[in-house]
């Protein structure tokens, strides 16, 4: 037994240095495809943080293992000379532009003088073109400031004209006060008004064309704003009433809101409910429901309450999926007893009838983890079967008359090959060479009627769900020893193909799908899927065991898949 901890230990050790070394290994990886995705990239101070982050990381090439050590550290220094290059060729690019960008700068200078020579300049020209210059871009230093210097006199220049010219506003200031004066009227006018929401508009409307109007000098702009401004607060000040009566309202559906609130969290409180996580979800969608009836709220609470009943829902959501962690956890944990009892059983601890007696008490444990929908690692299932051979292979004795019993599990693949035999037609049709086209197609036309009349010999069962159940049952049995077993292998996996050949070939798709693909579930309905989809699965398994024979032990492998060990 302290051998067997020893060698355990070492093993544990050895796997835990494994996994750490893949890790890195991993990350490296990741870190050479942003490498490669950068080689495209046109940001060279990208490539360069990106380069630097890369030698810091590769500095833990040492500790991944061999195998793998030599390719990372090819592909990154191969991908790090493009890189160093690509960087190069930037700046180039970048100092090539600096330049390009001087022709540019005397353009705009150009255009500036232009617009000074023009008789009326216009302000809005002016302040696009200093827009246009910012975005240039920067030229070589020694261009720069001379650049500069020409442009921004030229520009003051332009600007000085414009000023002078601003005298002419001053008739476009007297239309703007006529305007005024207009709108001024049209309020006083509705000021009475007692058709609440379309003279709101209607104020509305004044405001954002007074906002339209035009400047004006303060002193008279100020005096006919506080004439619009009288008539609008004399209408509002009447609205008033209806206002409160309309915030009565809101405050009516603050409370119902807040109501649908304190249920929200007291369905959160109590979940899961009796119906399962389904039902509790199904209730806080009922609430959510009712949230979108209930009228607006008073302003200043709408975002709190909102806030306060979505963070309700999304609790409920929090808690189921911390539910299910803790679930995976103690799966996980299950695993690991099995994972541990397997690795006990290598070498001299797989001899013997107590080696038998446990691995045929993993077999059983698998078994009623697959009851619970809990399926092992392909790793583990991988250690699973070697377990399995080294105990039947080195106790032929000791197996004999158990379930490990290699005649015994070659009797129960006989029968599944029979079953699978008896999914095939009864006949083929056969083509002679002398045959004419015409005598090859009545031939076959005449075989898919015979077997759509019931000759198939799974009729009344979908091939495919008989395909799939046939391969569970197959893997439930144990490993494939010996050239008798492999020889049985070859010929079911050989009939299972002729008998999806032969659906497909008559146009049947798999139940569910139309076009190959599976559906998409909605976020809702995966809500309660754990328990659900066992509940389903369960379900099918029983309406099959109506139509086939039972098998020894519950089903536990993925549709479509061929496996050779029982997990």
């Amino acid at each position: 037994e302290r051998r067997a901890a020893e060698e355990a230990e070492r093993a544990a050790r050895k796997q835990e240095a494994a996994e750490r070394g893949a890790q890195i290994a991993a990350s490296l990886d990741a870190m050479i495809g942003e490498l490669e995705s950068m080689l495209e990239s046109t940001d060279g101070r990208a490539i360069d943080r990106l380069l630097g982050q890369a030698g810091k990381a590769f500095g833990q090439l040492v500790k991944v293992p061999g195998e793998l050590r030599d390719a990372l550290d090819g592909r990154y220094q191969q991908t790090r000379a493009k890189l160093v290059i690509k960087v190069q060729e930037l700046r180039e690019a970048e100092d090539w532009q600096r330049w390009s960008n001087v022709p540019r700068q005397e353009a705009l200078i150009k255009e500036a003088e232009a617009l000074l020579a023009a008789d009326a300049p216009d302000l809005g020209q002016l302040k696009a073109l200093q827009g246009r210059w910012k975005t240039v871009g920067p030229v070589p230093q020694k261009k720069s400031k001379e650049l500069w210097e020409q442009f921004k006199k030229t520009c003051d220049q332009v600007f000085d004209k414009v000023r002078a010219g601003r005298a002419v506003e001053a008739e476009k200031f007297a239309a703007s006060a006529a305007l005024k004066e207009q709108l001024i009227e049209q309020a006083e006018g509705l000021a009475d008004s007692s058709d609440w929401e379309a003279t709101a508009m209607a104020f509305k409307e004044l405001q954002r064309q007074w906002k339209e109007s035009g400047p004006l000098p303060r002193k008279t702009g100020d005096a006919l704003w506080k004439r619009f401004r009288a008539a609008c607060d004399r209408f509002f000040e009447r609205r008033k009433p209806q206002l409160d009566a309309q915030h009565a309202e809101q405050l009516d559906n603050l409370a119902a809101k807040e109501r649908l609130c304190a249920q929200a969290e007291a369905a959160v409180e109590a979940a899961p409910a009796e119906g399962g996580w389904g039902a509790s979800i199904a209730q806080i969608k009922d609430l959510q429901r009712a949230w979108k009836d209930v009228g607006f709220v008073p302003r200043k609470d709408a975002d709190a309450i909102y806030r306060r009943f979505r963070a309700a829902c999304d609790a409920l959501f929090a808690k189921r999926d911390d539910a299910r962690d803790a679930e995976v956890l103690a799966q996980r944990a299950e695993l690991d007893t099995i994972h541990a009892e397997v690795v006990a059983l290598d070498g001299d601890a797989a001899i013997g009838a107590d080696a038998v007696a446990r691995a045929a008490a993993v077999r059983v444990k698998l078994r009623e983890l697959a009851g619970r929908d809990i399926r092992p690692s392909i790793e583990l299932a991988g250690d699973v079967e070697r377990m399995l051979r080294r105990v039947i292979t080195g106790n032929p004795d000791a197996v004999a008359g158990t379930e490990l019993d290699p005649e015994a599990m070659r009797a129960r693949r006989d029968k599944l090959v029979a079953r699978a035999e008896a999914l095939l037609p009864a006949e083929r049709p056969s083509i002679r060479a002398d045959q004419s086209p015409e005598d090859i197609v009545a031939q076959l036309k005449n075989a898919i009627a015979s077997r759509a009349l019931g000759d198939f010999g799974g009729a009344g069962q979908d091939p495919f769900e008989a395909v799939d159940e046939l391969r569970r049952h197959w893997a439930e049995i144990g490993p494939v020893i010996g050239d008798a077993s492999e020889a049985l292998l070859a010929r079911f996996e050989e009939v299972c193909a002729q008998v999806i050949a032969d659906a497909e070939a008559e146009g049947k798709v798999r139940p569910g799908r139309d076009d190959g693909r599976p559906e998409r579930q909605e976020r809702g309905d995966r809500a309660d899927r754990p328990g659900e989809r066992r509940r389903d699965r369960k379900e099918r398994r029983g309406r099959r065991g109506d139509r086939a024979e039972a098998a020894d032990v519950p089903t536990a492998a993925p549709d479509d898949q061929t496996i050779k060990v029982a997990v």
